[in-house]
């Protein structure tokens, strides 16, 4: 049993997003998220009684010193504990900050769980993803075939079609997330049937995509797409230019899926919201995003060192946002991680979260100029481009179902670059 118990609670730890709102008649919360953070929180006791039993030779302070990486996550979090000394609702910040520490153990834990099953983490990461993206793609594409073609309801852009996300947006950017690995395994595989079995789930993935109509998904797939092809074209191989037009067909046929779901309305939903694009003054969401960036930003200014307080940000933004609000409707988020957290706890503390989240990004640039090939490196950087995408416009950073993934990805780094070295090793 011992030799399971790692595979067992990263297991847990992948799947802490399907943890739904109610729990039988024992709990209820209004929003998902605070279940799942429980849920992290109570594996990461059991995470830690494990790892101190395995590592206890480990000093983690000496591995902290030596990385950078790791060591800028620790100091954001330090930083957001200082920063309630200035917040407003300070109540508000030790919810909020609960949940950062929470992600910051689990992130440990997940990255040394990851080093104690060694070379089968990868293998284990993407037999999860897959498992994953069939679990939340089929879902949503049965909701909404149910909807239309089976009771005769129009397509809609809907938050009843959300999946395990929060809305619409957080359920695309996780699938586009996950579909990336059986691109990878297109690209990888030899086996013909795990192939047939990755076009499937890609095309599954991508109509889920086409279905959700999430513009800023759609705009991160288009960008994933020509990553693809650059490297397709820079490696110069043969078989990638012929899994190349396996993936153009799977978008093909995921388009021809969608018309046909689609067929019952007059116009193509999907087109007609990427058309406010070129007028972007007639969009409500849009708006909304430039005046919650440019608060922010007046936030930033006027609160440098050490911002408002962590969780503080949907106090603050009554003041910036007062003119756009309806009812008592208020912006709990900046839909941009970057801006929030420098308004929340101080540009120090914005500057750090970007070299935390690109460090990876630039490690992996580096090696693909020496080599262009569809490795493992080149998956991290995919999954990392959709994350910073999404973090610019969203709030992965507080949705178990996003920043769960990107951790387990961040692990995949570590394993593959090999950054750490343990004194058991």
């Amino acid at each position: 049993m011992k030799k399971y118990t790692p595979y067992i609670l990263l297991a847990l730890y992948f799947f802490v997003y399907t943890i739904p709102q109610n729990l039988l008649t024992i709990v209820h919360s209004y929003d998902k998220i605070v279940n799942q953070i429980f849920f992290i929180s109570v594996l990461n006791i059991v995470g830690f009684i494990y790892l101190f039993k395995e590592y206890k030779n480990v000093n983690i302070l000496d591995i902290l010193k030596q990385n950078y990486h790791l060591l800028s996550y620790c100091v954001i979090i330090f930083l957001a504990m200082l920063s309630i000394t200035v917040a407003e609702n300070k109540v508000e910040s030790l919810i909020t900050l609960s949940r950062y520490l929470s992600f910051l153990f689990s992130f440990f834990i997940i990255l040394f769980l990851s080093f104690k099953i060694n070379k089968t983490y990868l293998y284990f990461f993407l037999s999860l993803s897959m498992i994953a993206i069939f679990i939340e793609s089929f879902f949503i594409n049965l909701m909404i075939f149910d909807s239309v073609i089976i009771n005769g309801n129009f397509l809609e852009r809907s938050n009843e079609f959300r999946g395990f996300g929060g809305n619409v947006n957080i359920s695309s950017f996780s699938i586009l997330s996950k579909c990336l690995i059986p691109i990878y395994i297109l690209f990888n595989s030899n086996n013909k049937y795990l192939k047939i079995l990755s076009c499937f789930f890609i095309s599954s993935s991508f109509l889920s995509i086409f279905l959700l109509m999430s513009r800023a998904a759609i705009l991160a797939l288009i960008t994933v797409f020509i990553l693809i092809f650059l490297n397709v074209v820079l490696s110069n191989k043969k078989k990638n230019y012929i899994k190349s037009i396996y993936l153009i067909l799977c978008i093909c046929f995921s388009f021809l899926s969608y018309n046909y779901i689609n067929d019952k309305n007059i116009t193509n939903i999907v087109s007609e919201r990427f058309s406010t694009i070129a007028d972007p003054q007639s969009d409500a969401s849009v708006n909304q995003r430039v005046t919650y960036y440019s608060g922010a930003l007046s936030s930033i200014k006027e609160n440098p060192l050490l911002g408002i307080g962590i969780g503080n940000w949907k106090i603050q933004s009554i003041v910036f946002s007062k003119d756009i609000i309806e009812g008592y409707t208020i912006p709990y988020f900046v839909h941009n991680d970057f801006l929030q957290l420098a308004a929340e706890i101080g540009i120090i503390g914005g500057l750090l979260y970007i070299f935390f989240i690109f460090y990876p990004v630039i490690i992996i640039l580096k090696k693909l100029v020496n080599s262009f090939q569809f490795d493992f490196n080149f998956l991290i950087l995919l999954i990392l481009t959709v994350f910073i995408i999404d973090s610019l416009i969203n709030f992965p950073i507080d949705r178990a179902i996003n920043f769960t993934f990107f951790i387990f990805s961040i692990a995949a780094f570590y394993n593959i670059n090999k950054p750490i070295r343990l004194n058991e090793e």
